[in-house]
């Protein structure tokens, strides 16, 4: 079993349905997918890079 730490938590304003898919699963589907499958992984990519250096620059300013 994946662990799981929850990031965020959301409260819907209507019903819906909510799909957890493994770490692996999901890995290998992007794989999978080509061209798709590689803007999924950049954009994630981009977003990881910009939280990055946002707490860098964060952590910067604590510093001095």
């Amino acid at each position: 079993m994946d662990s799981f730490w929850p990031t965020a938590t959301v409260q819907a304003s209507t019903k819906g349905l909510v799909l957890r898919i493994g770490h692996e699963i999901f890995k290998n589907w992007l794989d999978s997918q080509g061209v798709p499958g590689t803007i999924v992984y950049c954009s994630i990519h981009s977003y990881l890079v910009k939280r990055l250096r946002a707490q860098d620059e964060e952590l910067e300013c604590m510093m001095f």
